[in-house]
């Protein structure tokens, strides 16, 4: 059985409410960062490491607000499907992966974004919380359940979001578990050429999701 679904019109007070929380969230990321250069005395970082991982948040925000009045009905099928598709990227981006040292949890100290860098470590399974990646893979996420729930098939949905971001996953954040070995925040200058890649991968990914959920449909179907 399906039931047809319509989005609501935005106003300008919901406009307004997004600009006001959009700049509320700036003042935060920026407070957050001076904070801990103020704490960690590392002025020696290039400001691009430090808006990096706050670029990939903000752009998953935004998204997500564009694609919030589009939201379907809540629906386990899409739930599930939507719910693999993360821990596809998860284990492509290497948040997940089988074994470990068995050292248990670890709280690693990085800048806004890149930290605070949470890992735990089992004989089965390690797990590497960085949190940009993880509220851009969430991000993702929901704009795939939304797009399936504009009556597109799971291959066309899962197609564009998971092969546009094969590219931009593990590479980056390999590159800042090994600059963690070097004591300093400053080692991770090494990432800037592959987080450039990244960032444009990543971005692209949004928006090709974002035009997949706003393309004209007669109706919207919901399965229940």
């Amino acid at each position: 059985m399906t039931r047809i679904w319509h989005p609501d019109t935005v106003d300008a007070s919901a406009l307004h409410r997004l600009f006001v929380a959009g700049a509320g969230v700036l003042l935060l990321e920026v407070a957050a960062v001076l904070a801990y250069v103020r704490a960690t005395g590392a002025t020696d970082v290039p400001a691009w490491q430090y808006a990096y991982p706050l670029i990939w948040i903000n752009l998953t925000l935004i998204a997500v607000a564009v694609a919030w009045r589009r939201s379907p009905p809540l629906s386990g099928s899409l739930a599930a499907i939507a719910g693999t598709y993360f821990l596809v990227l998860a284990w492509i981006g290497g948040i997940v992966s089988l074994g470990g040292s068995g050292g248990g949890l670890t709280v690693h100290t990085l800048p806004p974004g890149w930290g605070p860098m949470i890992a735990y470590e089992s004989s089965l399974l390690t797990l590497s919380l960085v949190p940009f990646r993880v509220v851009g893979y969430l991000g993702l996420t929901y704009l795939v359940y939304v797009a399936l729930g504009r009556s597109l098939g799971a291959g066309t949905v899962g197609l564009v979001g998971l092969l546009s971001c094969v590219t931009c996953t593990g590479s980056v954040l390999a590159l800042v578990v090994g600059a963690l070995g070097g004591g300093s925040v400053a080692t991770m200058g090494t990432v800037d050429s592959a987080a450039e890649l990244s960032l444009l991968v990543f971005a692209l990914s949004i928006v090709a999701l974002l035009w997949v959920i706003e393309r004209p449909s007669n109706q919207n179907i919901v399965p229940e």
